[in-house]
């Protein structure tokens, strides 16, 4: 499955979230509070993301994700600096978030791959440019659209983050192919 993060040209803080050409999802990003918002098309507050430290604290940033209306909280932490690796745990599953070498990403359940996640070449400046989200069709779309959300460079980061220079970062699989139902 493919889903796309399209930038609204006549607002800028705001995305289109589609799956084949359908929009499944908007998403709302809010720079003084630097909250991340996921809305249904009927505008149904879906999830919401802010972070969890202040710019000062940023070597070992965390990020919480509320779901089903903050009910339910996720965590995501940096497990390593170096690599950069990030990780957290949903409904028992361990969850685990690369970022590679340039504007690539992997999201890992349970030590198995289920995304890729990258943004286009024209996405190296903050806040331009469109975003992808390829996964496996057995995936919680809206947790995955969050975490995207998080991995993103393109909702707002003023430090560009989501460009990747780091040359002990992890190696991108590139012939990981989701699984198809």
């Amino acid at each position: 499955m493919q889903i796309e993060f399209t930038r609204n040209l006549k607002q800028p803080d705001k995305y289109f979230v589609t799956r084949n050409s359908q929009i499944i999802l908007h998403a709302d990003y809010n720079r003084s509070t630097e909250t991340k918002e996921l809305f249904y098309p009927n505008h149904a507050l879906v999830a919401r993301g802010l972070p969890c430290y202040t710019k000062r604290l940023q070597l070992s940033p965390s990020y919480m994700i509320q779901l089903n209306n903050g009910n339910e909280k996720i965590i995501i932490k940096r497990k390593s600096i170096w690599r950069d690796e990030h990780y957290f745990i949903h409904q028992e599953n361990l969850y685990q978030l690369f970022k590679h070498f340039g504007t690539r990403c992997s999201v890992f359940k349970d030590y198995k791959q289920i995304a890729s996640y990258y943004t286009n070449g024209a996405n190296l400046r903050p806040g331009s440019g469109n975003s992808v989200l390829i996964c496996d069709d057995n995936i919680n779309v809206v947790l995955l659209c969050s975490v995207s959300l998080y991995l993103s460079s393109a909702f707002g980061s003023e430090d560009n983050s989501g460009y990747n220079v780091n040359p002990f970062a992890k190696k991108f699989n590139a012939r990981w192919k989701p699984n198809s139902q």
